[in-house]
């Protein structure tokens, strides 16, 4: 369910503690440091019934996503609040191109 019509789907709202009723934007952001795509993300605290996988792709077919080069997916976080954590994720920046998800999944 998209409640606010943002394109952010509810179970991705909870896991990065926005505001399901108001439209926003995923707190998620990459950017490029060498060899290297910096993807930060905030995570809620709250959130201990979800999975968070940071992947990478080339081409964005369904089969392509990879975990390959991302060394940890569970790093102390960078800033913290009450109820989120703030978390940098390094994944290989590839020769061409490369985007980045966060996915997240409910066990």
């Amino acid at each position: 369910a998209d409640k606010d019509r943002d394109g952010i789907v509810n179970l991705l709202e909870y896991a990065t503690a926005t505001n399901p009723g108001l439209p926003n934007t995923v707190p998620a952001s990459a950017e490029k440091n060498g060899a290297t795509l910096e993807f930060t993300y905030t995570r809620n605290k709250a959130a201990t019934d979800l999975s968070y996988l940071v992947k990478w792709s080339e081409t964005l077919a369904p089969e392509s996503w990879s975990t390959l080069g991302i060394s940890d997916q569970n790093p102390a976080p960078l800033a913290e609040t009450a109820t989120t954590a703030t978390l940098r994720i390094l994944v290989p920046a590839g020769t061409v191109r490369r985007f980045v998800r966060l996915e997240v999944t409910q066990p």
